[in-house]
């Protein structure tokens, strides 16, 4: 298996797309899906998670989550939106400006995380739903790439959210 920090393994997730003045929401599935599949190959505790089975989407809005601006955001579906199409049981929204910035092992890490918001449930009862953070982070996800590294990875993503937030009211002002 690949050494996540190897600069060649990394380089396969730098194709994010100029998209130009997007409003609502994108598809994201081209950028975000290999990610993911790496995501669930290189840990175990992601190993069970049917990537195929997520919706991934760009999105121009910046959100918080427990205080602090999220790059990634997961949605679990409904039965009754699953009645109409079938097709996903998540949806993933990807803040198209703060994860433009981001490099590829940052990628990577804000994939694993938001991955481990998903409980695929146990042998004996196999369940499909969104669980809460154990803390801010997820413990999985701090196991794997070092609470260090996952704290310095959140800490950019929150900077560069309240950064483009700053620019946009700024902007707004001027126009």
């Amino acid at each position: 298996m690949e050494n996540i920090t190897t600069n060649k393994t990394l380089e396969r997730f730098q194709n994010t797309p100029v998209i130009q003045d997007l409003e609502g929401f994108m598809d994201a599935d081209d950028e975000l899906m290999p990610v993911a599949e790496y995501v669930k190959q290189t840990t175990v505790h992601n190993a069970d998670i049917d990537v195929k089975r997520i919706k991934f989407l760009y999105t121009d809005a910046i959100k918080k989550v427990s205080g602090r601006f999220a790059v990634l955001n997961l949605f679990d579906r409904k039965p009754m939106e699953k009645m109409i199409n079938d097709e996903y049981d998540f949806i993933i929204t990807v803040a198209y400006d703060i994860w433009k910035e981001l490099e590829g092992e940052q990628m990577v890490i804000q994939v694993d995380k938001v991955l481990c918001g998903i409980d695929t449930g146990s042998m004996e009862k196999p369940k499909l739903s969104k669980k809460q953070p154990d803390s801010k982070e997820f413990l999985d996800n701090m196991n794997h790439f070092t609470p260090r590294r996952v704290m310095e990875v959140s800490q950019i993503v929150h900077m560069t959210g309240d950064r483009i937030l700053e620019e946009r009211k700024e902007n707004s002002k001027n126009s």
